[in-house]
């Protein structure tokens, strides 16, 4: 198989099925839609968020730009997504989950607690950890920095595939089906922060040579159990309290790897055994057949994860 083929196969599919099936968001013969949708959803997802983190990972690989790129890159592609795809934060009809009824910010025309909860993710799990497992999969032999993986051509072909998945996600969930009417001004400005936090995310300067410790075993401890904490936060019923205790496990996190520079495929491991058993919640109500399908992905996502502590342990030995 051609060594391109593969570090495609190796990003774009783990980070569609991490971003919307390992959470438990969809199931491919459960509720709510049949096989043949759910099978289109995930070569779907696989397009537009596979092609969301190879351009990410490009572009900074490319510039010689560290994990602070990619996590701000990321976070621009959360305001994408959310902001001027799907426009979850501020349709306050979507999914009919009413997402934005606590918290809501006029100013903002959105839901505070749903804005720092699905950033996070997006930013978290739908760029950073499918990354960071693809790039340890794919360690250098030399040991040497990460680099870019695809040409020039690349450049330009991935995010094309990305905007035309984009169109086809809208078109999806198209905001006149469901009533609501967006606000012009809502977009421009998400717009202009996902310029904002793109402009920033390429100034940063170019990180040290110094290479990470090592500590895998932190790094999934960490991850884990901050990040769990910050899905768990979602469940408090006062909603800038939840906010309070999303942002504080964040910055905790932020701080300790600062710190103690853990291996960041283990923080990405960490952040698959999270999801793991969010995924697993999530799926129960849903019922036996959901359960099944998620205990199926739940298995994959560990044998990717496994395989990718694997490989930076026999990288790192080299």
């Amino acid at each position: 198989m051609p060594i391109k083929l593969l570090r495609w196969i190796t990003l774009a599919l783990p980070a569609g099925l991490i971003a919307e099936f390992l959470l438990g968001d969809q199931y491919l013969s459960g509720a709510p839609a049949p096989v043949v949708e759910q099978v289109v959803e995930v070569l779907l997802y696989t397009l537009f968020y596979g092609s969301a983190a190879i351009t990410i990972r490009e572009v900074t690989r490319r510039l010689g730009r560290g994990w602070p790129t990619i996590l701000l890159l990321g976070l621009a592609w959360g305001v994408i997504e959310e902001g001027l795809v799907t426009q979850s934060l501020f349709d306050p009809h979507y999914l009919g989950a009413h997402l934005l009824e606590q918290g809501f910010i006029p100013l903002l025309g959105t839901s505070g607690p749903w804005l720092v909860f699905v950033l996070m993710l997006q930013m978290v799990w739908s760029v950073a950890t499918p990354i960071a497992l693809a790039e340890a999969i794919a360690t250098p032999a030399d040991g040497g920095p990460q680099r870019a993986w695809f040409g020039r051509f690349g450049l330009v072909l991935f995010p094309v595939l990305t905007a035309l998945a984009a169109v086809a996600v809208f078109f999806a969930s198209v905001p006149g089906v469901r009533g609501y009417d967006p606000d012009p001004l809502r977009l421009l400005g998400s717009v202009v922060a996902v310029v904002v936090l793109v402009v920033v995310a390429v100034l940063l300067p170019e990180p040290g040579a110094a290479r990470d410790s090592g500590r895998v075993v932190l790094g999934i401890v960490l991850s884990a159990v901050l990040l769990s904490a910050a899905q768990l936060a979602r469940g408090i019923g006062d909603p800038w309290l939840a906010v309070g205790v999303t942002l504080l496990a964040l910055a905790a996190l932020a701080v300790l790897i600062g710190a103690l520079r853990p291996a960041p495929v283990g923080l990405a491991a960490g952040a698959v055994l999270t999801y793991v058993w969010v995924g697993m919640r999530n799926a129960i109500p849903a019922g036996p057949v959901a359960i099944a399908e998620q205990s199926v992905l739940v298995l994959l996502a560990l044998a990717f994860t496994a395989l990718a502590l694997v490989r930076q342990r026999r990288g790192s030995v080299h």
